[in-house]
């Protein structure tokens, strides 16, 4: 008799120190990085917290965020006063904001990236009406410079176009929707609309994100609500796509280091902060940029286990932290994504050829990948062209028969 995977636990929060995330290595907590990124100190003092509160492992998620893993409700205390002293305590009714790794600091960017980044936080700091959006709603920001943010979902975007911002809502598998454009100065204000749009026409429907509420409703409805003008000609967004190919190693005014599947161990972690010169930018491709830093610097962090090379083998995988770490994973997904990298860039010539989740929720690739592999009861389905929750093409194969029929010379042609 065929199983069905086993349902996971969706959890529906970021989990922040003052609402910590229990999972199978302890608590799981979010730090509060901003699109300024952090200095080499702070980043010394992180790695000090994630031994002495955690277990000494630290997560980069696809939105540029650093969790701290294993933190224990004894070790918790000590760790929200220390991240409030560096000023990277999450507080209440914070809402995340992706901006640009280079914001305000590029040249060929077409609005003020850093000045809209601030002017957002800080009307959304003063929006009290806003705290009840559901926890996982994100903004982002696109200064239309030199890293293209396209392939990083948001429920509401905002794109640097022409000197002018594009508003833009999420219609889900990647595809945001223009609902209106405005001048730099009007943008935070048109963003909180937007958001405040978003609350009062899904009150009374299932939505709870904006790619629903679009189906729901349509994102002409939710332009109307948020007081934009119906009937103005919208202009196409850019198309402009970085992956985490394009800023691993050395560039001019940068070194670019990746997370091995999205991860650091504090170690890892203090010798970045050891060889930066100056400000250490997470970013939402699970990379590391050290600005103004020696290229030289790529060769010690190569031999610390660290992504330096576009052609790393690696950065064909995504892996969620799998099992044990968390407590919905029914396979070791670090594991599988070490010995299957070599043969995964097979499937793809670029980006994400195979994703490796430990169940099907799917948290390390939200979209489809060529090869998925997905846990259930400590083996593997595998599907072909989609995504975690798709349905499997087979079913209940252990690692070395995956690993075996992926290496296998006719593999590449088992996802086409």
């Amino acid at each position: 008799m065929t199983m069905a995977p086993l349902p996971p636990t969706i959890k529906g929060w970021c989990p922040d120190a003052l609402h910590p995330m229990e999972t199978g290595d302890g608590l799981l907590v979010r730090l509060r990085v901003t699109g300024e990124g952090l200095t080499a100190s702070t980043c010394a003092a992180i790695t000090h917290l994630a031994r002495q509160c955690g277990n000494g492992l630290i997560d980069l998620t696809q939105r540029g965020n650093l969790q701290l893993r294993g933190v224990t409700t004894a070790t918790l205390p000590d760790l929200t006063r220390a991240l409030n002293e560096l000023g990277l305590l999450e507080h209440e009714g914070m809402r995340h904001v992706i901006s640009p790794p280079f914001a305000g600091s590029d040249a060929t960017a077409c609005i003020d990236g850093r000045t809209l980044l601030r002017d957002l936080e800080a009307r959304l700091a003063v929006a009290p009406d806003l705290r009840i959006l559901p926890g996982k709603f994100c903004f982002l920001i696109d200064d239309g410079g030199r890293s293209g943010l396209d392939g990083v979902a948001a429920d509401i975007r905002l794109v640097g176009h022409e000197g002018r911002v594009i508003l833009a809502v999420n219609a889900g598998n990647g595809m945001p929707i223009p609902v209106g454009t405005v001048d730099l100065s009007d943008a935070a204000d048109a963003a909180i609309a937007l958001a405040r749009a978003f609350l009062k026409l899904a009150e009374h429907t299932p939505a709870r994100r904006m790619d629903q509420l679009v189906k729901e409703a349509g994102a002409k409805a939710i332009a109307r609500t948020a007081g934009f003008a119906s009937e103005a000609a919208l202009p196409s967004l850019p198309i402009r796509k970085t992956e985490a190919v394009d800023v691993i190693g050395a560039h001019e005014g940068f070194i670019g280091v990746g997370a091995p599947f999205g991860r650091f161990d504090a170690t890892q972690l203090e010798m970045l902060a050891s060889v930066a010169n100056q400000r250490l930018q997470p970013t939402p491709w699970r990379t590391m940029l050290l600005l103004d830093t020696n290229p030289s610097a790529l060769q010690t962090l190569e031999r610390a286990g660290l992504i330096v090379s576009p052609n790393d083998a690696r950065l064909a995988v995504a892996a969620c932290p799998g099992k044990p770490a968390c407590a919905s994973a029914q396979i070791d997904t670090l594991l599988a994504a070490q010995q299957l990298s070599g043969a995964a860039r097979q499937f793809a010539a670029a980006g994400i050829a195979l994703h490796v989740s430990g169940c099907s929720k799917g948290c390390a690739h939200a979209a489809n990948a060529p090869v998925t592999l997905v846990g259930r009861d400590s083996a593997y389905d595998i599907v072909f062209d989609g995504r975690a929750d798709a349905e499997p093409h087979l079913r209940g194969l252990q690692l070395s028969e995956v690993a075996a029929m992926l290496q296998a010379p006719s593999a590449g042609r088992l996802a086409s």
